[in-house]
């Protein structure tokens, strides 16, 4: 409307002119809001809908091989010395847990006292690696991790800290799919960083 307001100068408006400055006028104010009457609110944007991880397979595959209830028998060398060895019995449960992120494996020894454990084992195919964590009911926890199966066996390797002994300890467990209704278990310890290996427990569990 730049150009209308600058003619007005020259005393040259035609009634024509007027006429459709008065009609754009009327328009504008039909579109204008009523007075008093709010705007309608603009339209919120819908939000993405947030979509949760996918498991790795891999821990639902070894779900399915290790879920159930295990009865175990073997024999425990606490801290690796042989000269303790004792025969013991134990049941394990195992299942997929949290929301199917884990496998989660709970045990528990025959006799009294009894020995307790809780373990959480996962995949993380970011770095193609197994991880587990592990709790006792001595004040005890592991913590390990392994590349995976190689001829039925898979190498468990980390770290051991024992409450009782205030150490920290490096640990080797290995465990043995035999057969369906069948695994074995065998659990290393090194007190002097490797160089030298004891074993503290040596088992078979069945279904």
């Amino acid at each position: 409307m730049g150009e209308p307001m600058n003619t007005l100068k020259t005393l040259s408006i035609t009634t024509a002119l007027l006429f459709g400055m008065t009609t754009a006028a009327v328009a504008q104010d039909a579109k204008a809001p009523a007075a008093g009457k709010a705007p309608a609110p603009a339209t919120a944007a819908v939000a993405p809908k947030m979509e949760a991880p996918k498991p790795p397979v891999e821990v639902a595959d070894m779900a399915k091989a290790m879920a159930g209830t295990w009865r175990c028998t073997g024999k425990v060398s606490p801290g690796g010395d042989a000269s303790k060895t004792m025969e013991v019995k134990a049941t394990i449960k195992s299942k997929l847990d949290l929301d199917k992120w884990w496998i989660s494996m709970s045990g528990t020894t025959a006799g009294k006292p009894a020995y307790k454990w809780n373990e959480l084992t996962t995949y993380d195919a970011s770095v193609k690696k197994w991880f587990r964590i592990g709790a006792d009911n001595m004040g005890g926890s592991d913590n390990l991790t392994s590349t995976g199966a190689t001829a039925g066996k898979i190498v468990w390797d980390g770290e051991s800290r024992s409450a009782q002994a205030g150490k920290v300890a490096k640990v080797r467990f290995t465990d043995e799919l035999t057969t369906a209704k069948e695994f074995k278990t065998l659990h290393e310890i090194s007190m002097d960083g490797g160089k030298t290996w004891a074993t503290t427990l040596d088992g078979v569990c069945k279904k």
